[in-house]
């Protein structure tokens, strides 16, 4: 089941401020978050990354939002555990795709995500691969990272279906359950990282349910520039199984440099 939500304007964290002059822009609504959501940006990325607001883009092409070309990017730690650490990500279709449809993502050593572009141009991910934890875990259908077509001040809401599935025996299903994700359009905003200064649309991706014993509650933010991809983006994960076993990971990055 899949709902287009439009937030009213007494529901809003975010404020039109401005219209543009002419054209397509002038059509574009300019929105400026509201300052908790914007404190918990500059706790995570530091001040100055996320500036003033500029006319908000209707995402057309997700597959140019997501930057989908063949890549290497080094990005920094900006919060978390591994703070200042600096992370190595690849980006590549996978072999023997010649359409270019599905990918490979590789995030340092122990983690790759595969990727399917659809026919309308979003971009999903398909399953994940953590050799650390030793799951390969499967979405049906694929999780959304840009949604063709998603407009400033709008949620998508939709649900999926999660397998966890053990790296070594991988027809061997160790969980399942479904999850709910809100992924929502917050507004382009200029924004300053060590790769440069850019203007960029701000999305958020919020995810929660049950996979197995698992209660699970994601939320994600990233900064995405039209041909450069993702150049932000923030993790707060909390899972909960059963009285004793907790875990509560929050992380940042900004990207440094792609090549």
């Amino acid at each position: 089941m899949k709902a287009r939500i439009w937030w009213g304007f007494a529901a809003l964290v975010l404020a039109p401020v401005a219209r543009a002059a002419d054209g397509d822009a002038a059509r574009a609504v300019s929105f400026e978050l509201g300052p908790k959501e914007r404190q918990v940006l500059v706790n995570f990325w530091g001040k100055g990354v996320v500036g003033d607001p500029v006319p908000g883009v209707t995402i057309q092409d997700g597959s140019a939002w997501f930057g989908l070309a063949k890549k290497k990017e080094t990005w920094r730690m900006s919060f978390g555990p591994q703070k200042g650490k600096e992370v190595e990500v690849t980006l590549a279709p996978k072999e023997g795709d010649e359409e270019g449809k599905s990918w490979r993502k590789t995030v340092g050593k122990d983690l790759s995500v595969f990727l399917d572009k659809t026919a309308h141009g979003g971009i999903r991910v398909t399953s994940k691969l953590n050799s650390e934890k030793g799951t390969i875990t499967k979405f049906t259908p694929g999780l959304p990272q840009v949604l063709s077509g998603l407009k400033p001040g709008q949620t998508d809401s939709s649900k999926y279906k999660v397998g966890v599935f053990d790296f070594s025996h991988p027809d061997h299903l160790k969980h399942e359950g479904t999850l709910e994700l809100e992924f929502s359009h917050l507004g382009n905003y200029e924004v300053v990282v060590p790769a440069g200064r850019f203007e960029a649309a701000l999305l958020k991706w919020n995810l929660s349910g049950r996979v197995g014993p698992a209660k699970i509650v994601d939320l994600q933010y990233k900064l995405l520039v039209k041909g450069r991809g993702v150049v932000a983006a923030i993790d707060r994960n909390d899972l909960t199984a059963g009285v004793f076993h907790k875990e509560h990971k929050k992380s940042a990055r900004v990207l440094l440099k792609s090549e």
